[in-house]
């Protein structure tokens, strides 16, 4: 095991906001949000102590009743890490607990895998195992508010997630905000409401699943080379070839084939060249979002108008380029899958890194 807590943070709360109180927001408000995860590195300590895998006393003097112990890392990053206060803001004075400890220390190395690697790659396990459970509460309504894993190696070297999830490893909150998780017994509710609590969140976490649906990438023609469209799990990718102006019945048969074949819904992306007949039909039939791609908007501009100007009930999308229109219908899909919204929501966050 890695003596270290690793938190990801969705809204401000807990010892978040004792350490930034400007964050605070009246108790009949919801929390701060913050848009990309706030990730952050607590010391485990005993005691006031901190033991190596030998035994050997690295860090002491840590006073539990000041609050003292599992310490937050200042910069995990750093090959020194200062060790603070957890439920003080970083500019007090009394934060600064005047230790450190060298990250080789607490985390090991091999000859495969520097420190440094490993504290990226639990930073970003962290972030996708938040992100799937956040996108499966989504589902049900639900706010991940924040979560607390640990990590350990197993015996072939690999760093893995060494931890039960659980109801007391994170903070959840009902659509009206209310606590369903551990935090509701710290709060001094009492013992049978928090049992009640818990007793829901059991029966919400057997409903977790990864629905099946389709991302339909539909073409008028052979000479209509579809988009690609990445792999993941719960998605299948179905190519259809039909014309909607030739095979007119044909087009509305395989429409009826897709609905009945997956009841969790999917999107359906249409790419035809010349006036699209294509989009617009199955548009008009399918509660199922329609995504154009006008295929000829490069040698005829004047096509994307047959994929634009609709007529009413003919909820067509149109998106270019058709990279745009995959993404879109990811977006889309993700609503429902937790993987997919983890994979999407990854990529919006590390822009902005």
């Amino acid at each position: 095991m890695i003596k270290l807590e690793v938190v990801a943070r969705r809204f401000a709360v807990g010892s978040f906001i004792k350490r930034h109180p400007e964050l605070e927001k009246p108790k009949d408000q919801p929390p701060h949000r913050f848009h990309r995860l706030v990730r952050e590195f607590f010391l485990k300590t005993t005691g006031g102590k901190f033991l190596n895998s030998k035994g050997e006393i690295l860090v002491e003097g840590l006073d539990p009743l000041k609050g003292e112990e599992d310490p937050i890392i200042i910069n995990p990053f750093e090959g020194e890490w200062k060790l603070f206060h957890s439920k003080k803001p970083t500019w007090d004075a009394s934060a600064n607990l005047n230790r450190t400890i060298e990250d080789y220390q607490v985390i090991p190395e091999s000859d495969i895998v520097t420190v440094r690697d490993r504290i990226r790659m639990m930073d970003d396990i962290l972030r996708k195992v938040f992100l799937v459970l956040e996108g499966a509460w989504n589902t049900m309504g639900l706010h991940l508010i924040d979560l607390k894993i640990e990590f350990g190696i197993d015996p072939l070297g690999n760093l893995v997630v060494a931890d039960v999830i659980d109801n007391d490893s994170w903070r959840l909150r009902d659509p009206n905000w209310q606590e369903l998780s551990k935090e509701a017994f710290r709060q001094g509710e009492k013992l049978t409401e928090v049992e009640q609590k818990y007793g829901i969140v059991a029966t919400l976490v057997e409903q977790i699943r990864i629905p099946k649906q389709a991302l339909v990438i539909w073409t008028g023609s052979d000479k209509d080379e579809p988009p690609k469209a990445p792999l993941c799990h719960g998605i299948d990718v179905v190519n259809v070839v039909l014309s909607g102006h030739k095979t007119t019945k044909a087009c509305l048969e395989k429409l009826g084939e897709l609905i009945r074949d997956y009841p969790y819904g999917g999107v359906i992306i249409v790419k035809v060249g010349r006036s699209n007949g294509l989009g617009p039909i199955i548009a008009s039939h399918t509660s199922w979002p329609v995504i154009a791609i006008p295929a000829t908007l490069k040698e005829f501009p004047e096509d994307i108008w047959s994929s634009i100007r609709m007529p009413s009930s003919v909820p067509l999308l149109t998106a270019w380029p058709e990279e745009n229109a995959i993404i879109a219908a990811q977006n889309i899909l993700a609503v429902k899958n937790p993987v997919l919204y983890m994979k999407m929501r990854e990529q919006i966050e590390k822009l902005e890194e």
